[in-house]
C-alpha cells in the first residue's frame, strides 16, 4: 500500500490501530446499592437527553394544580406570619431562639470547631425526569412508631397520619399503642407543597436525626388530600421559622437549639439525582440532611469554590436576594428578586417578569397555568442557567429544568420553571426555588451566621453526569465554627465515577486520545483503499 510517498504493509497498519482502539477504556456502567426492589439502569450520560420521557395529559392536568397547591401553601403561611407576629407572647419566645443561636455559635467559635451533629439518610423519589421530594424516618411514640416526613424548609409544622384515616399506603400513627401521647384537642389546618393536612395537635416522645425531645407538639392529621395518598412519605417536618407555624410551637430544629441538644445553629442538605442511577420509578439512596453540621458529597459528586454565605432579608422563610440570572455566563437583565429556598417543593417559581426573560433565552412559550414550553432543538448539554448570590453564581444542570416532552413528537420540552407572581410577608415578590434549583448547591440553613440569619451555599458538581460547572466566587468565606481565612472550604474530594482518583482520569484521558488517533488512521487507512 502506498500511502503520499510513504510505504507501509497493511497488516502493520490494522494490527497498529488494532492494538491502540483495544486499549481505549470502555465507560463502566455507575450502579447504586440496589433499595426497594427497584432496578438499577446504566448511566445514560451518553444521551443525556434521551431518557426523558413524554408527559401524559393527566399528568400535564396535575402539573397546573401543583403549582395552584404551592401557591394556596404560600399564602397560608404568609396568614400565619401575620397572626403569629401579633401574639406578643408567641413573639418574646420566638426572639429568644436567636439569642440561643448567637450563644451556639459563639460556643462553637470559642472552641475553634462545633461538635459534630447527626445525620438522617433521605430516600429519594424519582419518577420521570423528576426528583418528585425527599424524605427520612422519624419516631413517633412509646414503644416509637416509624414514619418517613419530608424535611420541609418551606414551612414550620411537624405531622403524620392517623391511624383513624384509611389510607393503606402508608404508615399510619396510632396513638393507642403509645403511653406517652398526648392529646391537645387543639385542631390544626396545614397546607403544604403537595396537598393539605387537617387534624389535632398532639404532643409525644420524637426522635429524629438521632435527637430525642419528649413532649413534642405536632400534628395527628385525621384528613389529608387525596394526593397525598400517591406519594411515599407518611407526613412532614417543618424546618423553616416557627414565625410560620399553624401550629404556634417551635419546631423540631428549634427544640434543638433553645435545649442546647446542637453544637451549632444551623443544618445542611445535600440532594441527589434519581436520573444518574436510574430511568425507574422509585425511590434513590444518598441524600443527607445534617443537623448542626455540614453534610458531606459521595464519591462523584465535588464541590466547587467557596461555600458562601448570603444573609436572610426577612427571617420568616429562607429568603435571601437573588441578584440576577444569567444565560451560558451573560447576565440577563430583570431577573434581580428575592428568593426563598424551599427543599419541599418539586420546582422553581419566579416572579412573571423575572420567569419570561430567563425562559425568552431559550424561545420559551408561558402558558396560561403560568408552565413554558421550549423547542427542544433549543436546548443541548452545552446550555446554562446561572443564579447569583451576594457575587456567587449556582450554576443549574440543564436537565434538572426539564419536566419531560410534551407530546410524543418530542418537539417541545415542558420545563419545571414556572411563572408565579406572589410576595413575602413586606409584600415584595419572591421567587420559590425548590429541589430543582438546591440539587445544584450545598446548601445551609443557619440561624446564626456572624450573629445573624443566613443561608450559604457551594457549587456542586457531578462526575457522573457528565455536567461541567463553575462560579466565580467573589469575598471571602465564613465557614461556621472556623475563622474566617477567606480560603476554599471544601467538603467532599473530586474523584472520577467509580473509585478513580486523578490519575486515573490522566490514564482515561490519554489512553481516549490514543483510542482517538488510532480510529482517524483507520479512517484514512480505509479511505485510501477506497482510492
Amino acid at each position: 500500500m502506498h500511502l503520499k510517498g510513504w510505504s507501509l504493509p497493511l497488516w502493520v497498519v490494522l494490527s497498529t490501530c488494532s492494538t491502540a482502539l483495544a486499549l481505549s477504556p470502555t465507560p463502566e456502567p455507575r450502579q447504586l446499592p440496589p433499595r426497594g426492589g427497584l432496578r438499577v439502569e446504566p448511566n445514560l450520560a451518553r444521551d443525556r437527553f434521551g431518557h426523558i420521557p413524554v408527559k401524559r395529559d393527566v399528568e400535564l392536568v396535575e402539573q397546573a394544580r401543583k403549582r395552584d397547591q404551592r401557591m394556596a401553601q404560600h399564602q397560608a403561611a404568609l396568614d400565619n406570619y401575620h397572626r403569629n407576629t401579633q401574639d406578643e407572647d408567641f413573639m418574646a419566645r420566638y426572639n429568644a431562639l436567636f439569642d440561643s443561636a448567637k450563644e451556639l455559635e459563639l460556643k462553637s467559635l470559642r472552641k475553634r470547631a462545633g461538635t459534630a451533629g447527626n445525620s438522617v439518610p433521605l430516600d429519594d423519589y424519582f419518577d420521570g425526569n423528576v426528583d418528585i421530594l425527599y424524605s427520612g424516618p422519624i419516631e413517633i411514640g412509646t414503644p416509637p412508631q416509624t414514619f418517613q416526613v419530608v424535611p420541609d424548609t418551606g414551612s414550620a409544622d411537624l405531622w403524620v397520619v392517623s391511624s383513624q384515616t384509611s389510607d393503606p399506603g402508608h404508615d399510619l400513627f396510632n396513638s393507642a399503642q403509645s403511653s406517652t401521647f398526648n392529646n391537645t384537642g387543639v385542631k390544626f389546618d396545614d397546607q403544604y407543597g403537595l396537598g393539605e393536612a387537617a387534624g389535632t395537635i398532639a404532643s409525644d416522645t420524637v426522635t429524629f436525626a438521632g435527637y430525642t425531645i419528649a413532649g413534642k407538639h405536632f400534628g395527628v392529621a385525621t384528613s389529608v388530600d387525596s394526593q397525598f395518598q400517591q406519594q411515599p412519605n407518611d407526613g412532614l417536618i417543618g424546618m423553616c421559622s416557627s414565625v410560620l407555624s399553624n401550629q404556634s410551637t417551635y419546631t423540631f430544629f428549634e427544640d434543638l437549639m433553645n435545649t442546647s441538644m446542637i453544637s451549632n445553629p444551623y443544618f445542611s442538605t445535600y440532594l441527589t439525582r434519581g436520573r444518574d442511577s436510574t430511568n425507574q420509578q422509585g425511590t434513590v439512596s444518598g441524600s443527607s440532611l445534617c443537623i448542626g453540621c455540614i453534610a458531606t458529597v459521595p464519591s462523584g459528586v465535588h464541590t466547587s469554590g467557596n461555600l458562601n454565605y448570603v444573609p436572610i432579608t426577612l427571617f420568616a422563610f429562607y429568603e435571601v436576594q437573588m441578584n440576577s440570572i444569567s444565560y451560558n455566563g451573560q447576565s440577563i437583565s430583570q431577573t434581580s428578586t428575592q428568593a426563598m429556598l424551599d427543599t419541599g417543593t418539586t420546582d422553581i417559581y419566579l416572579p412573571t417578569t423575572v420567569a419570561d426573560a430567563m425562559m425568552g433565552k431559550i424561545n420559551g412559550v408561558r402558558q396560561s397555568d403560568g408552565s413554558y414550553l421550549v423547542p427542544a432543538s433549543a436546548l443541548d448539554t452545552t446550555t446554562t442557567f446561572a443564579f447569583t448570590f451576594s457575587g456567587n453564581a449556582i450554576t443549574l444542570d440543564i436537565l434538572d429544568l426539564i419536566d419531560g416532552y410534551s407530546s410524543s413528537s418530542r418537539t417541545q420540552f415542558i420545563m419545571n420553571v414556572f411563572a408565579a407572581d406572589t410576595q413575602d410577608p413586606n409584600g415584595a415578590d419572591i421567587a420559590i426555588l425548590g429541589d430543582a434549583f438546591l440539587k445544584n448547591t450545598l446548601t445551609v440553613f443557619s440561624y446564626s451566621t456572624n450573629g445573624k440569619p443566613a443561608v450559604g451555599m457551594q457549587q456542586l458538581v457531578s462526575s457522573n453526569s457528565g455536567t461541567a460547572t463553575s462560579a466565580a466566587v467573589a469575598g471571602t468565606s465564613y465557614v461556621p465554627g472556623v475563622p474566617t481565612s477567606g480560603t476554599i472550604h471544601r467538603t467532599g474530594t473530586a474523584t472520577a465515577t467509580g473509585s478513580k482518583g486523578a490519575a486515573g482520569r490522566a490514564a482515561q484521558l490519554d489512553l481516549g486520545a490514543l483510542g482517538s488517533v488510532a480510529a482517524m488512521l483507520v479512517g484514512t487507512v480505509l479511505g485510501a483503499l477506497v482510492l
